[in-house]
């Protein structure tokens, strides 16, 4: 009667797409369980493991306080139609507010409704389909506007201060609260293609704050998913720039050989895009170096400006990487630029790319790729 999936089917997200209501359950660790209906048009599946929902501003955000206390969520869509289908995902979410670094990015695939207050992304652990039997035949006979219509004519400083006081979910649990309403003028459409002023300080938290050292070579499907929902649009516009785009200042430099550098290899893992724009980083990574731009952070993210020497497949490049990386409080990073030299040295490229790059792997380059270092 019912039956599990790991990730979102592509018949799945025909169905999510064609439903107007669903339900969001959330629960903390102690206190009430919250259950709410949601329609507007708001859910978008962004991946097979990824999903979001724009959330308006209404008489509770328990949600988010949940959200916060333990990340769990399920939510469910039924068919009041034919035939007959329950479909719930199970994960984890967190919130983005209007003011978050994130949220410009966030909010490219959804259309900005009056009163938008947070998006939700929701990393989708399990997916489950029961029958729905006993759901009855509904048709939808219109959606409601009171609720837009009382938000266009309330999004003011005086309705925010209102909102500054809303710090406590109905169980006592801290929310967080939003210090602006979204800019709602330009369509969806375009916002896939805009770039956001503040790209840089967005990548930079996201990259050195939320992912951090944890998270940063040792990545996870949700982790992959979620940074292609991110970022994916912001690489695609800046990727066709000349680096000479991106030396104005040490941050934007950095966040570029993130952007082009890092982000490819979990966007597009197991896929020659993986390795498109290694030569804008590269490119990148030199003229800061001898901006002195590396010497303004501390190690951990000043390594980030050696990474795309270390991802050359040409020797002098390596060569180069072992040098940079021969200094203290480096020595990691030492170990695996020598690996990665040697097998250039060795090869003259990196066997473990054939594959994906559409490469013939040559005899003697066979062991190399069954011991398989994924670079």
């Amino acid at each position: 009667m019912s039956e599990f999936f790991s990730a979102i089917t592509d018949k799945q997200r025909d169905f999510i797409a064609r439903q107007p209501v669903f339900f969001v359950a959330t629960a903390p660790e102690r206190g009430r369980i919250n259950l709410s209906p949601k329609g507007m048009d708001s859910f978008r599946v962004l991946g097979p493991n990824l999903v979001g929902y724009l959330d308006v501003g209404g008489s509770g955000n328990e949600t988010q306080a949940h959200l916060a206390d333990n990340g769990r969520i399920t939510i469910m869509f039924c068919a009041f139609d034919q035939p007959p289908l329950i479909l719930r995902l199970y994960g984890r979410g967190r919130a983005i507010l209007p003011q978050d670094d994130e949220w410009d990015i966030a909010a490219r695939h959804f259309t900005i409704l009056p009163g938008t207050r947070q998006i939700f992304m929701i990393a989708v652990e399990s997916v489950q389909e029961s029958c729905g039997w006993g759901v009855p035949v509904m048709t939808l006979d219109k959606e409601r506007t009171t609720l837009a219509r009382y938000h266009e004519q309330n999004e003011t400083p005086e309705r925010l201060e209102k909102i500054s006081t809303r710090t406590q979910s109905i169980d006592g649990l801290p929310l967080r609260v939003q210090d602006r309403f979204p800019e709602r003028d330009a369509p969806a459409k375009d916002r896939h293609t805009k770039v956001d002023a503040d790209w840089v300080p967005a990548v930079l938290n996201y990259w050195l704050n939320e992912v951090g050292p944890d998270g940063w070579f040792d990545s996870t499907e949700e982790m992959d998913a979620r940074l292609t929902h991110l970022f994916r649009a912001l690489w695609e516009v800046q990727k066709g720039k000349p680096a000479s785009d991106f030396l104005a200042d040490a941050d934007t430099a950095l966040a570029a050989i993130i952007l082009f550098d890092q982000f490819p290899r979990n966007m597009f893992r197991h896929e020659a895009r993986a390795f498109a724009t290694d030569p804008l980083a590269l490119d990148i990574a030199r003229a800061a170096i001898t901006r002195g731009y590396d010497d303004e952070f501390v190690e951990d993210a000043r390594a980030f400006f050696y990474l795309p020497f270390m991802h050359s497949e040409n020797l002098a490049d390596q060569d180069r990487c072992v040098a940079l990386f021969d200094a203290p409080g480096f020595e990691e990073n030492l170990k695996f630029a020598k690996m990665h030299r040697d097998l250039i040295a060795h090869f003259g490229r990196f066997p473990h790319r054939n594959e994906v790059l559409g490469r013939e792997t040559r005899p003697e380059e066979k062991q190399a790729v069954i011991e398989g270092a994924d670079w």
